[in-house]
Parts: C-alpha cells; sequence; structure tokens
C-alpha cells in the first residue's frame, strides 16, 4: 500500500512541476498561429460581405452577395412561372437578347415599400416582420434590378 501512496505523490510532484515550468505570459508558437490564423479569417470575411453604396449616400450592408442573388432568382422565377404565357415588355424590346433578368443585382430605391405589411392579405400573421417587433423597415427599400435592361416598377392596376 505504501508503494502506491509513493506513486501516486510522485505523478502528482510531477505534475506539478511541469505546471510550474509553464510561462502563461510566454505564448507557443500554437497559441500564436491560432491567434493569427484567427485574425487573418476575420480581415478576409470582410471582402466576402458585400457592402453597397445606397442612394442617399449611406453605406448599407444588406446581404450576402450569393444569398441575395440566390432569393432574386428564387422571385424572378416565381414571376416567370406564374407568366409562362404572357409575354414580358421589357424583355421584348429593341435588344432583348442582352436582358437577362437574373443577373442583376440589389438597390436602394426611396420609392419603396409598395405596400406596408397589414395591407396585404397574401401574408400570413407570422411573416409580418413589421407587426412582430421589428423596428426598421430598411429592408423593404431594396428591389432587384437586372444588369442590362430595365425592370418596370410593379403596379397593379396593369
Amino acid at each position: 500500500m505504501t508503494k502506491n501512496t509513493a506513486y501516486f505523490e510522485g505523478s502528482i510532484n510531477a505534475k506539478s512541476k511541469k505546471f510550474k515550468r509553464l510561462n502563461l505570459l510566454k505564448p507557443s508558437r500554437a497559441i500564436l498561429g491560432l491567434f493569427l490564423l484567427t485574425v487573418l479569417f476575420i480581415i478576409s470575411s470582410f471582402f466576402y460581405w458585400n457592402f453597397e453604396t445606397s442612394a442617399n449616400g449611406t453605406s448599407r450592408p444588406h446581404s450576402v452577395a450569393w444569398v441575395a442573388s440566390m432569393s432574386g432568382l428564387s422571385l424572378m422565377s416565381s414571376v416567370l412561372s406564374s407568366r409562362e404565357n404572357e409575354g414580358l415588355g421589357f424583355v421584348d424590346e429593341e435588344d432583348g437578347d442582352s436582358c437577362d433578368i437574373f443577373d442583376g443585382k440589389w438597390v436602394w430605391d426611396q420609392r419603396y415599400p409598395l405596400y406596408k405589411s397589414p395591407d396585404c392579405a397574401f401574408l400570413d400573421e407570422g411573416f409580418r416582420c413589421s407587426e412582430n417587433g421589428r423596428a426598421n423597415n430598411f429592408y423593404t427599400k431594396w428591389r432587384w434590378q437586372p444588369k442590362d435592361c430595365d425592370l418596370p416598377r410593379f403596379e397593379v392596376s396593369t
């Protein structure tokens, strides 16, 4: 039994000696490398975000570029699928071949929103951000602008 006790005390002494040799103020190469890698990741992530200047001159971060383009694609594809038999007037103009409504970007427009969410009968209550406590309405001021053509403003009467 004394052998086990002596072995146990010896292992504690060895561990305490190793801990005492560890100087926390002197960082190791691994910690320094991890810190530099983290800083590099944070700096490179700034290039990933798409910051554009809005129409009124202020800079607003709106979305990651690929998320905005994917949501624009889904919006445009739903519009096109609902109008399969109808032609789109702004596409059939002189150089309609150069107009690709899927290639574009989200732009800031002060004339938006086209409606207020309580006025829309098609929105369920769970999707009405303004009624569920969202403080700002900046998300309603963005519209899709195709690259080489003019997308007309949506008019309910036409």
